[in-house]
């Protein structure tokens, strides 16, 4: 997030606020955040990984959503790219907020990674319900997971969580905590890699059609 906070607000005035914005903003700590926008690239793999996850997990206790779907978390609300969760709870009767995510999946550009892999996953963590936290590479077919480790005797910003990578095309990502496994190449359908921005062994100028 590169632009400067606004003025301080209760959650409240937030919500309110927020509700009835033609914007979408972020809210930590008392102050909201203009939400950064997305280019095709990021929108094409966005969409294509929330099909894969509906497609995947109809008919099952868990549901898909994206973008501008909110989600709680300590001191603030955070719009994931994709959050799956487990017959989905919500804030107040708007069903607006989500606010026991299971599985939260963001899509990284130059702009945000370093924010996504530090700041954003700290605030993440303090979601109880959160079992995986997947990051997608958009100049490379590379994806990451975090997975949590269950201890009980520390608050959950405090876990350990175990990490795994996949990289190129042809991989498999399993998502143990909703039982499903998606396909790389479904995820990146339509894409371009930019060799300009990656360092990678893969030829990135394969195209999956």
């Amino acid at each position: 997030m590169s632009a400067a906070p606004k003025i301080y607000l209760q959650p409240h005035e937030y919500l309110q606020s927020e509700r009835s914005s033609e914007e979408r903003h972020e809210y930590y700590a008392g102050k909201i955040y203009p939400k950064i926008g997305s280019n095709s690239r990021h929108n094409r793999i966005v969409g294509r990984t929330l099909i894969a996850c509906m497609q995947l997990l109809d008919n099952t206790d868990f549901e898909p959503f994206a973008l501008d779907m909110r989600t709680k978390v300590d001191y603030g609300y955070k719009y994931p790219d994709v959050v799956i969760a487990c017959n989905p709870h919500f804030e107040d009767d708007e069903m607006d907020t989500l606010t026991n995510a299971v599985v939260i999946i963001e899509a990284l550009s130059s702009s945000t990674e370093r924010y996504d892999r530090t700041t954003k996953f700290d605030r993440y963590r303090t979601i109880p319900t959160l079992r995986e936290y997947v990051l997608i590479a958009q100049a490379q077919p590379r994806i990451e997971r975090f997975s949590r480790i269950d201890n009980p005797n520390v608050a959950p910003e405090q876990t350990l969580w175990a990490y795994q990578a996949w990289s190129g095309l042809e991989s498999r990502i399993t998502l143990d905590s909703v039982d499903c496994t998606l396909e790389a190449a479904e995820m990146y359908q339509n894409i371009e890699f930019d060799e300009t921005e990656a360092d990678s062994p893969f030829d990135l100028r394969r195209k999956v059609s």
